[in-house]
C-alpha cells in the first residue's frame, strides 16, 4: 500500500512538469497544469460511439485574475469575449499533446484561450466566475480545457 501511494505521488509530481525550452523540463511545484483539447462536429452521445475527448491543441492559455461576467465584454451570450478587464498575470503555451503548465502563487484565477481572434472560455461557477481555478499553497491544480465552439451537442 505504501508503495502505491509513493507511485501515485510521483505520478502527480510528473504531471506538473513544464516544457520551457526544447529538451528541458522544469518542475512546477505550485500552479496549474493540464491539457487543452478541441471537440468539433456532432458530440451527441450514442451507445454505438463512445464520446471523444477531443484533439490536442497547440495554443496559448491566458491566466487572468479571477474574472466574472461583469468584468468582460462578451460576444452576445456566447463563450467568446472581446476583452477582459481584469489583469493578465501569465500565459502558457500548450505543446503538441495539448499539455501546458504554469507556476502561480496561491489564489483564484480564470483561464482563457484564443479562438478566431477572440478570448474563449466555456465554464462558470455559481457566482458567474469564468473558467475558475484555485491554486493552493504547494499544490499543482489539474485543469482540462475543452474548446467546443465548433461542436454540437
Amino acid at each position: 500500500m505504501k508503495r502505491f501511494f509513493s507511485l501515485l505521488g510521483f505520478s502527480l509530481l510528473l504531471s506538473c512538469h513544464s516544457s520551457r525550452e526544447a529538451g528541458s523540463k522544469t518542475e512546477v511545484k505550485q500552479g496549474i497544469s493540464g491539457h487543452v483539447r478541441e471537440r468539433t462536429g456532432n458530440q451527441m452521445p450514442s451507445p454505438d460511439a463512445p464520446g471523444s475527448e477531443g484533439k490536442a491543441v497547440v495554443t496559448k492559455v491566458y491566466v487572468y485574475e479571477a474574472t466574472d461576467l461583469s468584468q468582460v465584454e462578451r460576444v452576445g451570450t456566447s463563450s467568446f469575449y472581446h476583452s477582459i478587464k481584469t489583469k493578465l498575470l501569465k500565459t502558457a503555451d500548450s505543446d503538441e499533446n495539448g499539455f501546458f503548465s504554469v507556476e502561480l502563487p496561491a489564489g483564484n484565477y480564470s483561464l482563457f484561450t484564443m479562438v478566431d481572434g477572440k478570448f474563449y472560455a466555456n465554464s462558470f461557477d455559481s457566482r458567474n466566475n469564468i473558467a475558475p481555478v484555485t491554486v493552493e499553497k504547494n499544490k499543482c491544480s489539474q485543469v482540462n480545457i475543452t474548446i467546443s465552439a465548433k461542436a454540437s451537442y
